[in-house]
């Protein structure tokens, strides 16, 4: 049985809040080592209904931005977008993850992902709020449940995995999520156990 099957158990009590909402999905207050992010696990079932976006393409370009929302400072990345399982996104869409190097300001949050630039990405997003957006017409974008929304394709083609990019995380299974963290993914696996969720009766399509 494929990794995706074991896990799909029915979720409850996504955080409806854009990008804070993300946060407060994975990031839980709980007894941790100081040098560790404590992350509550998301369901596959959950991301999925949850996520405005899942698309796979790669990153062509990297830079810090200075905004007035959130902590201020972003790493925004821009994705070139080769195939799109829920929404319709434009051909490239961008992608802002809070925390970064701009303007002589450094801010660092343990947890927050970083998106490979040399790998094939598949992401489940959410919209940030609009004052975090490139311009008034162009949405930016968050992975959903952080790092848990990030899955980077093999070489060959034949899994995905949950890059982490070296932060120490601990994980916690709440009762109400009724599953477990898992790093890797069969491809194809993920990929129809995407399109089963969003084919589902009452599944959300993720039109914008």
């Amino acid at each position: 049985m494929s990794h995706f099957k074991q896990r799909e158990t029915a979720m409850h009590d996504l955080n409806p809040t854009p990008w804070i909402g993300a946060l407060l999905l994975t990031l839980v207050m709980a007894a941790a080592p100081a040098d560790a992010t404590t992350v509550r696990v998301a369901g596959l079932p959950e991301l999925i209904d949850g996520a405005a976006l899942i698309v796979e393409g790669r990153v062509t370009a990297v830079r810090s931005v200075t905004l007035d929302v959130g902590p201020g400072v972003f790493t925004e990345y821009q994705l070139d977008v080769a195939t799109v399982h829920k929404g319709a996104p434009p051909q490239t869409i961008h992608v802002r993850v809070p925390g970064g190097k701009a303007a002589g300001r450094e801010v660092a949050i343990e947890g927050m992902p970083a998106l490979p630039t040399q790998r094939h990405l598949l992401l489940m997003l959410e919209a940030l709020p609009r004052a975090a957006w490139v311009d008034p017409e162009t949405p930016s974008y968050l992975p959903l449940g952080l790092h848990q929304g990030v899955f980077a394709l093999s070489d060959d083609g034949a899994s995905f995995s949950r890059p982490t990019g070296g932060a120490q995380l601990v994980y916690v299974e709440l009762q109400c999520t009724g599953g477990e963290h898992v790093a890797r993914f069969e491809a194809d696996d993920l990929r129809a156990g995407i399109k089963r969720a969003l084919a589902a009766p009452g599944a959300d399509g993720g039109a914008p």
